[in-house]
């Protein structure tokens, strides 16, 4: 977590050395990076490709297939190749290391039929995995990089960014509670899609303002006239386990969501479930 007072020159500026403690807070901004979660016992992206890894390695068929197993290995040994190759870029004064994000990525690539596709998945190993989703075709109905994704995203993610404790918060609940009568918000702006401050601070009965109101999005210029949300606005940049996307581009709370999956005719209306954006690169949906 990174908290901005801005700099010196700045608090002159601004006369934040003549502030109280609330307009001070009001001309700051809190960011809370990927390093924030990893106290609460959240997967790190390269751990979460680790995980993955082990995963393959047990040869089980939960939760993947023989086939989608075996495809896993070729965009594993294609990433292992890359972060090789770029490890070697930097006259190996450091190692880079792949991550889940470049996963997704590359398998967003295929899915999409991209034209630029990272060596050495081009060639006779393209060959490869279309002969293996055309296996897997014979065997299911939705397609292997679709069902690879939905259970990366759905089932494992889920299981990697599950909050174990946010103890580490703790200062922030002490901070408000000794200025219950100044009604203070914090503006805080997460690179996180996991639950961890809104864990946290529901655990306190102070739930944070994500831009939802009864799961429908209303945006954050109404959050001050919305009694139950006083403390933090949360603007939770790369999206939420807990969000979903139709394709009207609507976007929604699943909790709250239910009756909206289908449509009248029984067309589902889903485009991203959750909507989790993964910062690697252009930005994109998983």
């Amino acid at each position: 977590m990174v908290g901005f007072l801005k700099t010196e020159f700045h608090k002159k500026q601004l006369g934040l050395f003549n502030m109280d403690i609330k307009q001070a807070i009001d001309k700051s901004l809190f960011i809370f990076g990927a390093g924030a979660s990893y106290d609460a016992g959240c997967k790190m992206s390269g751990d979460m490709l680790k995980a993955l890894t082990e995963i393959i390695c047990l040869n089980q068929e939960d939760p993947f297939t023989e086939i989608e197993r075996e495809t896993i290995k070729f965009l594993l040994t294609c990433l292992n190749y890359h972060s090789e190759w770029k490890t070697w870029e930097v006259n190996r004064e450091y190692s880079l290391q792949p991550n889940i994000e470049e996963l997704a990525l590359l398998i967003r690539r295929i899915k999409n039929r991209d034209n630029f596709l990272p060596y050495p998945v081009t060639g006779n190993w393209a060959d490869k995995l279309l002969r293996l989703e055309a296996q897997f075709k014979e065997q299911n109905k939705f397609g292997l990089y679709h069902k690879i994704e939905d259970t990366i995203k759905n089932k494992l993610i889920p299981q990697w960014l599950e909050v174990k404790q946010t103890d580490f918060l703790k200062p922030l609940d002490d901070f408000f509670q000794r200025n219950t009568d100044k009604r203070i918000t914090f503006d805080i702006f997460s690179m996180n899609y996991d639950k961890v401050i809104e864990q946290h601070f529901s655990e306190q009965k102070a739930k944070p303002y994500r831009g939802f109101y009864s799961g429908e999005w209303r945006g954050f210029n109404v959050s001050d006239s919305i009694d139950e949300f006083n403390i933090i606005n949360l603007y939770k940049l790369h999206g939420s386990l807990d969000w979903t996307r139709l394709i009207d581009g609507t976007v929604l709370e699943k909790s709250d969501i239910d009756e909206y999956y289908e449509d009248i005719e029984g067309e589902n209306r889903i485009e991203h479930d959750p909507v989790i954006i993964f910062g690697h690169g252009t930005k994109f949906f998983l």
